[in-house]
């Protein structure tokens, strides 16, 4: 069949397929990619699964699928937070995903706890963010061969006060 639509189903539930091929639209002088964009329904509180489906004209179909977690309106979430490369020898990123705005602070530490590097007043947007570190300390000086720890912490103002999430990850320093 050719001209399939572009599909999308939550949690496998096929009878709630949403068709978005009228969502689509091709970026200005490129008929390889575009842009999708769209509201889902409403959806309970939790985790679910995503499969988008599209075909293109030569009937080529393809299928990708994601992970997402519905939280209430002015709740807060970090997560997929990780660093690349990792271990790296001169500089890093930090990445991860917000669920709302929110003010960002990134900690590193030895592994005795003690602070080496602090970068703060980040303020975020909610989706995918990177932030990225040039692996000096606070003095400047490029950090020993090792383990470090890394703390970020999401802070953000919600209807019922201030309201703050964080994660703890390990960093490698090889040079």
């Amino acid at each position: 069949e050719i001209g399939h639509k572009i599909t999308f189903t939550v949690d496998g539930e096929t009878q709630n397929q949403l068709d978005l091929t009228s969502n689509f639209v091709y970026f200005p002088n490129d008929f390889r990619g575009g842009q999708l964009v769209a509201q889902l329904p409403e959806l309970p509180l939790g985790r679910h699964f995503g499969e988008l489906k599209a075909w293109d004209n030569s009937n080529n179909s393809a299928t990708a699928f994601v992970e997402f977690v519905v939280t209430e309106r002015d709740a807060l979430s970090l997560t997929e937070v990780w660093n690349y490369p990792n271990p790296f020898s001169s500089n890093t990123s930090f990445t991860f995903v917000l669920s709302t705005e929110a003010e960002v602070k990134i900690s590193v530490y030895t592994v005795a706890g003690r602070l080496i590097k602090t970068i703060d007043g980040i303020f975020a947007n909610p989706g995918y963010n990177q932030i990225a570190w040039d692996g000096l300390d606070e003095d400047g000086d490029e950090l020993a061969n090792g383990v470090y720890l890394y703390r970020v912490v999401a802070k953000t103002q919600t209807s019922d006060g201030t309201k703050s999430t964080d994660f703890i990850g390990k960093i490698a320093v090889r040079r």
